[in-house]
């Protein structure tokens, strides 16, 4: 939990437990969403894939030694001309049935072929920063060893760039599990006022990385509250998202 950045006395539960962090699904889930590609019969490469989104949402709060099961599923394909998008769901359920939490994962493979670029969207100028958000050279490393997603392009400059990238990239489930570490202590105040956190990733973070996490007002319909990623007010975003939180 530290490692990511989380403050451990959010977490603690009655007693000597802890509850579950919303994202400690990336921790281990990761052969489970393989497991998924590898039989649904996709004729795709799927080392090609980016993490193009993801989203949490917590039904209700489980501690450390709640035993659990869990369903991953392909939700949907989607192509665009030879650019394909792959969502998946996780679904943890207690034992007695319950729903206790949904995570998505959605995969791109994008076009082989350059077309025109969409113009990357900018931090707007009114937003509040949060928090910093500090990577050092060697992160993809040390959360490849945390996580076992040691895919090389987190952590090799030869295969980075084999890849088309300038060089080693942030795991899209580190941003995202610190980016929701501040969301529950700065937004949420509590755990128990989390609902749910959803992310993309615009555009690959390069380490190292010194950014910030920024929000703004909350949506007057639906109370989302917005998040972004990037260096400063006007610079591009790298992620966007929000969270909800429950009364």
């Amino acid at each position: 939990m530290e490692r990511t950045g989380g403050d451990p006395d959010l977490y603690r539960a009655p007693g000597d437990s802890f509850f579950v962090p919303p994202t400690f699904f990336a921790a281990w889930a990761l052969p489970e969403f393989a497991r998924v590609l590898a039989v649904s019969g996709l004729p795709f490469n799927f080392v090609r894939t980016l993490h193009a989104a993801s989203s949490v949402q917590v039904h209700r709060l489980t501690t450390c030694e709640e035993p659990l099961n869990f369903t991953a599923s392909v939700e949907a394909v989607q192509r665009t001309g030879d650019r394909t998008r792959i969502d998946l769901k996780l679904e943890q359920i207690a034992l007695r049935g319950q729903p206790v939490l949904t995570a998505t994962l959605s995969l791109v493979l994008p076009s082989r072929r350059k077309g025109a670029r969409r113009a990357p969207e900018l931090l707007p100028e009114s937003a509040t920063r949060l928090d910093s958000l500090e990577l050092g050279p060697s992160e993809g490393w040390r959360y490849a060893r945390l996580s076992g997603d040691f895919n090389p392009v987190h952590w090799s400059r030869s295969a980075a760039r084999l890849s088309g990238l300038p060089g080693p990239i942030a795991h899209g489930f580190n941003v995202m599990t610190r980016v929701c570490h501040v969301a529950v202590g700065k937004l949420a105040g509590k755990l128990s006022r989390f609902g749910m956190l959803e992310v993309a990733f615009r555009k690959p973070i390069s380490l190292p990385a010194t950014l910030g996490l920024w929000t703004g007002q909350p949506d007057a319909g639906t109370g989302r509250i917005p998040l972004w990623v990037a260096a400063g007010p006007g610079a591009i975003t790298l992620l966007t998202g929000h969270v909800e939180l429950v009364p």
